[in-house]
Order: C-alpha cells, then sequence, then structure tokens
C-alpha cells in the first residue's frame, strides 16, 4: 500500500484530503507543521508528499528546498497544495523540483487522479533504475563523469563508486541542482551509458552493447511508418 504524507495547517482540510485518500485505499499521515512534516518525510520516506505552502515554522517552499538537498529524500515525489493561483507563485514552486501543483478549492477527483499520476510516474522510474541495475551494474566499481552541454552547474571531479545506492544519489544531487546536461557513465567493462538531463529531470538514457538496436526499436515504436 503506497503511504502518503499531508502537511496542511487546517485542520478540516488536513481530514478532508485524508479521508479522501484513505478511501482510495492509501496509507496516510497528516501533520500540521512544515518542521514536524520534514522530519517525517526524512525518516519514513513516504511514497508521495502533498504540501501546503503557508504552515507553522516553515513553510511548503522550505520543506521542498530542505528535501530536494537530501540525497536520500530528494527523488520524492511532492505536490503543493495551495489557494496562491498567481503564475508566479506556481512557477516558484515548480522551480525548486515541485512535481504538480493542487489549487484549492479541487474536488476529491482532481485529487486523486493527480496522485495516481505522479505514483505511476514514480513507479515507471522505479521501474526503470531497476531494469538499468540487473543490465548495467554487473561490475562493482564505476566510474561517474557528468559531461556539461548547456547552463550546467559546476560538478565534483569523477569519482568511483561501489553500488547503484551511489549511481542513485549522484542523480538525485544532479536533480536538486536543477543540471542540464549529459551524464556519462562507464562500468569497469567498458561498457557506456549516457543519461540526458533538463533541469534535473531524466529525459533519456542510452548506452550499453547495442546502440543500435536499441535506437530500431524506438523507431519502430514511435515512429512505425519511417523507413
Amino acid at each position: 500500500m503506497k503511504k502518503i504524507l499531508v502537511i496542511e495547517d487546517e485542520r478540516l482540510v488536513r481530514d478532508n484530503i485524508l479521508d479522501c485518500l484513505e478511501d482510495g485505499g492509501y496509507e496516510v499521515v497528516g501533520v500540521d507543521n512544515g518542521q514536524v512534516g520534514l522530519d517525517w518525510a526524512s525518516e519514513h520516506k513516504p511514497d508521495l508528499i502533498l504540501c501546503d505552502v503557508m504552515l507553522p515554522e516553515l513553510d511548503g517552499y522550505e520543506v521542498l528546498r530542505s528535501l530536494r538537498q537530501e540525497p536520500t529524500t530528494a527523488l520524492l515525489p511532492f505536490v503543493f497544495l495551495s489557494a496562491k493561483v498567481e503564475k508566479a507563485e506556481i512557477r516558484h514552486g515548480m522551480n525548486l523540483g515541485a512535481d504538480d501543483y493542487i489549487t484549492k478549492p479541487f474536488t476529491p477527483d482532481e485529487l486523486l487522479d493527480t496522485v495516481a499520476a505522479r505514483l505511476k510516474r514514480r513507479d515507471a522510474i522505479v521501474q526503470y533504475a531497476e531494469l538499468l541495475q540487473a543490465s548495467l551494474f554487473n561490475s562493482d566499481r564505476i566510474s561517474l563523469a557528468p559531461q556539461p552541454i548547456i547552463n550546467a552547474p559546476s560538478t565534483p571531479a569523477p569519482a568511483q563508486y561501489q553500488d547503484f545506492n551511489a549511481f542513485a544519489q549522484e542523480l538525485a544531487a544532479l536533480q536538486s541542482a536543477q543540471f542540464t546536461g549529459k551524464l556519462n557513465v562507464k562500468s569497469a567493462t567498458d561498457q557506456s551509458w549516457d543519461f540526458y538531463l533538463h533541469q534535473g529531470r531524466l529525459l533519456y538514457a542510452t548506452g550499453g552493447m547495442h546502440l543500435a538496436r536499441r535506437w530500431q526499436r524506438h523507431v519502430s515504436t514511435y515512429c512505425p511508418k519511417f523507413n
């Protein structure tokens, strides 16, 4: 059962959200304080976080900023809940790394649809990561070398990592820094993969032993009439 954290200081709104999510088959936890929500998320790693913007102690922006700065929580799906509908406010939240934005008031269907979409995307990322782990990391040492394309932040020199978790943390750090560019991964057996990111979001990955086959599969899938 997917676990969702709701950070909302208005009790009636929070209770309504919790009831709606429970009816939708989710395990839910509700808190009324930004700092408490941040601490709980850091410890328990929920599958998704719904967070109001205006909160006691830490507002929603600070909660999100803190989560994105930690590798273990940087990839947690995060959705803002707010009555603030100005474009600048929404853009600010998205620039901090929010995955979505639900404006109040909203219907139960809008809430459940957004939650389902975000969880589906997270599951797809996790599944993709597991496939990469199975196909790529057959050795105990890999080197990661971020290669900037445009507007990429400064990155540390290539380093050696011993397991897949280190690779995942590297991706999380690049997401937190809103990195734009190419991350090249080379295994000890000289297999090479390229991961293309835009503002921290993974767009595409290619590499391994059969580059031409992978390209051919994509062409045949998305451009079936292309000869």
